[in-house]
């Protein structure tokens, strides 16, 4: 729900009187305003820090000057910012609405007429973003609001003006994986026929419920999208030609938006284009039903929560696809208990009004902080914190400090926590030392390629792996390097560091042991596959999962195989060992309990879709995540305790303190459940895929997300 104003908040940004805070984040806060004549917007308020920085005011200023060039029936307004102020802001447009993420996921693919005038609004939004000199760059499910008259396009938060220079580092890729064009996904130049392989995957989405290339890693979807043939066999007649097309790998070979209004014929979204159900519990106006009186409070639809768009403006529920900020009109509340009628992922009130400021602000937040918005109305890549949608009774607790720290990339590495200090990488190369209190940066390492090996901190060193083949020992209060050795390549695997050696493994095939003290190397022991998960090393056995289907058992002394068991998948779920049982999952969908002296199965379950997810063992339950679905599994038996299903794909593992198992989502959402029964205790909206596995010290939970920022939490609350 909207947060209360706190003492110190502002209560008026420009001509807007603050009612509530939608959100917050590493680009800034979000807040939902009334104008004079009393229409709801989302103003985004940018963070002191980043105002401060000499190129930011340049880049905001661009971003919003972009963003207001663009004018269309099917797009969402900036309507007001002031970037030269002091504390520059942003103000978007309502927009009353699901994302088109939500709707599917929650309702099922469109109908073919719906379609066919989703394809028309999207052609005629694009049309004019592009005659107004602007590149979308992100144009993905969770960017396109559906209201009752037509579809909006949001979140301008990564586009630029086709003319201006970009100001960023060269070489950083920027977009959705799954919805991204081939040249976007190699760096190449970006031009408007980008823009319209996002539609056709976009289309594809709307008509089957999944991306063109499936779902797996942002690594794996974006080589799908460059060298792979579609999938879209299941896209209805009427539309497979024209979504084949606009899906050609080569830019010249896709239409432009007029050939496909042309193609299309006189369709255009009218009243009635949608299913009811879809747009039930959303405001139709401005100032309707659902927005507060002075002094009221905003009720959030449904569970979830809305949440920062990292750079945009508003935000909105996420969904399966990535952060996208929609604007969500105000829930119309229940009867009875005051709860929301209309059950959603996240709050939908703040939702609403955030969606709309991202929708608007997206352009310009985004670009700003080089990351991806939440789904809001114009969903801006504005760094919202947003409030802990609270969806079950949960004893208070004293507050911790929460924060986020906005990143050039996605964050799909997991943190660690150790001396004050947390430690992640992102897609960017960048491997961070921050603040675990303040979020404050201490140090920084850039290492040219992404990191997301999970870092292992031993006796005042950092030891984490880079996708430029290196294992590095870092000083871990300097970020000095002490070490680094080449593996010839990828790691995306997190080191596991005993008694002097340093365990991982790569994408060559191989596992490692180096000296921990000079990063020589003592074995190495070649597998069928990459290596990508993390080792687990008990009673002298290195435990580790690979891509050839296999789980391994490794002589820790020598890397001799001491046993391997053949999955029905690849292998990308990191093992956990307890009790003498190996538990690992596989992309066969099945959780495996193995014996950790001869690799014989005790048990398997199945559940509803791959298994990346890491088991966590507690009080003899394994939690894990399978398809969209978290599974709490009897430790001896594998019977099923409980599941809880999410908006989108687990990826993260879960952790589990205190009688909470934590774990993200590809819906954005961090959740928090309870592990004896699965209840939602809180769940909050991020913006952005949570790949990331959370990490809960000192009371707080700390986690990356595809949204270019990493969020500290409390673990109590989620605020």
């Amino acid at each position: 729900m909207v947060r209360e104003l706190q003492p110190g908040d502002p209560q008026q940004i420009g001509p807007y009187r603050l009612i509530g805070e939608l959100g917050a984040g590493g680009m800034g806060r979000v807040f939902l305003g009334l104008s004079a004549g009393g229409r709801p917007v989302a103003v985004k308020v940018i963070h002191p820090q980043l105002v401060a920085q000499p190129e930011f005011r340049t880049r905001f200023r661009r971003e919003v000057a972009a963003a207001r060039k663009v004018s269309a029936l099917f797009t969402a307004m900036v309507v007001d910012a002031d970037v030269d102020g002091p504390a520059p802001w942003l103000a978007t447009a309502y927009v009353a609405g699901p994302s088109l993420s939500e709707a599917v996921t929650e309702h099922g693919p469109l109908s073919v007429s719906a379609l066919l005038a989703l394809a028309a609004g999207l052609a005629e939004s694009l049309a004019a973003i592009h005659a107004a000199g602007v590149v979308h760059r992100d144009l993905k499910p969770m960017n396109v609001l559906l209201a009752e008259d037509g579809p909006r396009v949001i979140d301008f938060g990564i586009s630029r003006a086709v003319e201006a220079t970009w100001l960023t580092e060269a070489g950083i890729v920027m977009g959705s994986a799954g919805f991204m064009s081939p040249e976007q996904a190699e760096g190449g130049e970006v031009g408007p026929a980008s823009d319209i392989f996002s539609l056709g995957a976009v289309l594809t989405f709307a008509a089957t419920g999944e991306g063109p290339f499936g779902s797996g890693s942002s690594q794996a979807l974006a080589y799908r999208v460059v060298h792979s043939p579609a999938s879209i066999d299941q896209v209805p007649d009427e539309l497979r030609p024209l979504v084949s097309r606009c899906l050609a790998k080569e830019p010249g070979s896709r239409p432009g938006p007029e050939d496909i209004l042309a193609e299309i014929g006189p369709v255009q979204p009218v009243a009635g284009w949608l299913p009811g159900a879809i747009l039930s519990g959303y405001a139709s106006a401005p100032g309707a039903a659902g927005l507060p009186a002075p002094g009221g409070d905003l009720t959030s639809a449904g569970a979830g929560e809305s949440t920062p768009g990292e750079e945009g403006g508003t935000h909105a529920p996420v969904s399966q696809d990535g952060p996208t900020v929609a604007s969500r009109g105000p829930v119309l509340p229940a009867t009875g208990d005051g709860r929301a009628r209309r059950r959603s992922r996240r709050p939908l009130v703040a939702a609403a009004v955030i969606a709309v400021l991202v929708a608007a602000g997206a352009g310009i937040a985004a670009a700003l902080s080089g990351g991806t918005p939440p789904r809001a109305a114009a969903r801006p890549h504005v760094a919202v914190r947003p409030p802990a949608a609270k969806v079950s009774a949960h004893p208070a607790a004293p507050a911790t400090p929460s924060w986020t720290f906005p990143t050039p990339n996605s964050v799909d590495g997991t943190a660690a926590v150790a001396n004050g200090l947390a430690y992640i990488g992102d897609d960017n190369g960048n491997f961070y030392a921050l603040d675990a209190a303040t979020g404050a940066l201490r140090w920084k390492l850039s290492t040219g390629q992404s990191v997301v090996s999970r870092p292992a901190i031993v006796d005042g060193t950092v030891y984490v792996g880079s996708e430029n083949n290196d294992v590095y020992a870092l000083n871990a209060v300097t970020g000095a390097v002490r070490w680094k050795t080449n593996t010839t390549g990828s790691v995306d695997s997190g080191p596991a560091v005993v008694g002097g050696v340093v365990y991982v493994g790569n994408d060559n095939n191989e596992v490692f042991a180096l000296d921990a003290a000079t990063g020589a190397v003592r074995w190495t022991q070649q597998t069928g596959d990459n290596v990508t998960t993390n080792p687990v090393v008990s009673g002298g056995t290195v435990y580790l999962g690979c891509e050839d289907n296999y789980v391994y058992a490794l002589n820790a002394a020598t890397g001799a195989i001491r046993w391997q068991h053949q999955t029905g998948g690849p292998v990308n779920s990191s093992p956990a060992v307890s009790g003498g049982t190996v538990f690992a999952g596989s992309d066969d969908g099945k959780v495996y309990a193995l014996n950790a002296a001869t690799g014989a199965v005790d048990w398997t379950t199945t559940t509803s879709g791959k298994v990346d997810s890491g088991p966590a063992v507690s009080g003899g339950t394994v939690f894990v995540g399978g398809g969209d679905t978290v599974y709490a599994l009897d430790a001896a038996t594998g019977a099923v305790d409980w599941t809880r299903h999410t908006g989108g794909i687990v990826i993260s593992s879960p952790a589990v303190s205190g009688g909470t198992v934590f774990v993200g989502s590809g819906d954005g959402n961090v959740y928090a459940l309870a592990a004896a029964t699965g209840a939602i205790r809180w769940q909050r909206q991020t913006g952005g895929d949570v790949n990331s596995s959370p990490v809960v010290s000192g009371g707080t939970v700390y986690v990356g997300t595809d949204n270019d920022a990493v969020y500290a939490m409390s673990a109590a609350t989620g605020s």
